[in-house]
């Protein structure tokens, strides 16, 4: 199934449905010419005179209809293809093409004339080419002919590029195209058939399918389809699986088919079908409407092979639902990948909050002080930012503000602990804490409490 070979068939007939041959029964004496037209074939608007008991003795269709019945009429051959027909039966010459054999062949299946069948039919069979296959085909599959379709079908893997491109196989009727494929790659239901047009690029007979993809709905096969235009990259058949499918959620999330489709096939039936862009959104509406199968599929894709891109909507998600689990997956994510995921344009909207937390658990830091110092030197200024506003300076943590202001020369936090020092001037200098603070930073911390109480003095 996955070797398309492309080779041509050089034996017998050379390919050409239209070339002639003489073609004649072998009679002694042949059928009188004289006897009395009694019985009409009508075709159409036409219509061929023949003598009922001389095509009686041919055809048991004939021979077993009412002694009254004069005529028979024939709604799917063509008036010459019939009267060659008729012609070759009575024994009379005829200039044969494979079109005109494959007319015989349809007329004496017809009338259940089997010796015509078994003195042609070696004919269709060393006549298959690329050229010929269609007509050939349709013949075969008309009359569920088992050598001849064997013959045709192991053509067509040998042949399948050529014959698919074809304009005739275009034309040729939904059921005997899928039918070749089905045949020629032992192919089971209405999904193996679809996927096997793709893959063998039948485009007509491919379009010919999607276009029933609804129908098919009904018969259960939904989360198959799904499975095909996922693996296929088919967009518009996506589109209106994810349509049929937010109408009919709840039925179809109960299927176990369902929750066994891939994560990008939940991902893409919720994009199209509810207009969610992002993984967070999808999340979300599964976990609150519990659709646990997506749930439990697109957390198992977080912690498997989650790309960097959807680093925030996860985050934002494990925080919002408390998914302790997918917590530490972010943790080690950011570890590991944090440069990447800090270009991300969606890092820069997530909650600083969760970055923060994000930040101090990835690198295990035990105070926040810590966290400041990674995001001044990853210049991730909006978290800085964020932290600084939240601190309140405390005895406690006084010098390690000092040390954390003026190693990165944070103004607000500089004021902060100025503030802090003149209303608490004894308890800071009675902290033997201080003494830990460099010579120089203590100095330059002390001129400019000085010349804060004089500009405000």
């Amino acid at each position: 199934m996955d070797d398309f070979r492309d080779e041509s068939d050089e034996d017998g007939y050379d390919g050409c449905e239209n070339q002639t041959v003489e073609l004649v029964r072998s009679c002694a004496d042949g059928f009188p010419e004289h006897l009395p037209l009694d019985f009409k074939i009508i075709v159409g608007d036409n219509h061929l005179m023949v003598n009922k008991q001389q095509l009686a003795t041919v055809s048991p269709l004939i021979h077993n209809s009412p002694p009254h019945q004069k005529h028979i009429e024939v709604t799917d051959l063509s008036f010459e293809a019939v009267k060659t027909a008729i012609d070759f039966c009575f024994y009379r010459k005829i200039t044969a093409t494979t079109k005109t054999v494959i007319g015989i062949l349809q007329f004496a299946h017809e009338f259940g004339i089997d010796i015509i069948n078994d003195e042609l039919i070696n004919w269709p069979l060393s006549s298959i080419t690329n050229d010929t296959f269609c007509l050939i085909w349709q013949y075969a599959f008309d009359t569920r002919h088992e050598v001849l379709i064997e013959a045709c079908a192991d053509h067509f893997r040998q042949n399948v590029r050529e014959i698919v491109n074809s304009a005739a196989f275009d034309n040729l009727e939904l059921q005997s195209a899928g039918y070749v494929l089905v045949v020629a790659y032992n192919l089971n239901g209405f999904l193996e058939t679809l996927q096997c047009a793709f893959r063998c690029n039948a485009k007509s007979l491919t379009a010919k399918l999607e276009n029933m993809i609804e129908d098919q709905f009904l018969a259960d096969e939904f989360c198959s389809i799904v499975q095909y235009a996922t693996n296929c990259d088919r967009v518009q058949q996506m589109k209106t699986c994810a349509n049929y499918f937010s109408l009919h959620l709840d039925k179809i999330a109960e299927l176990d088919e369902f929750g066994r489709l891939p994560p990008k096939a939940i991902i893409l039936l919720f994009k199209f079908g509810f207009s969610f862009t992002r993984l967070y959104l999808t999340l979300t509406f599964a976990i609150e409407n519990n659709v646990v199968a997506a749930t439990r599929i697109l957390e198992k894709y977080i912690f498997e092979s989650c790309p960097i891109e959807n680093f925030c909507d996860i985050a934002l998600y494990a925080w919002k639902h408390k998914r302790e689990a997918i917590k530490t997956k972010c943790y080690s994510m950011f570890r590991q990948k944090h440069a990447e995921i800090e270009q991300h344009p969606q890092f820069g909207t997530l909650e600083k909050l969760i970055v923060v937390e994000i930040i101090k658990r990835a690198f295990s830091y035990g105070t926040y002080w810590q966290v400041l110092e990674y995001t001044n030197e990853n210049k991730l200024d909006s978290v800085t930012k964020f932290i600084e506003f939240k601190i309140t300076i405390y005895l406690i943590n006084f010098c390690a503000a000092l040390k954390y202001a003026y190693a990165f020369e944070r103004a607000d936090i500089k004021g902060k602990c100025a503030k802090f020092y003149v209303d608490n001037r004894n308890a800071v200098e009675r902290n033997a804490v201080i003494y830990a603070i460099a010579d120089e930073i203590w100095g330059n911390f002390t001129k400019s409490v000085v010349a804060m109480n004089r500009n405000y003095g």
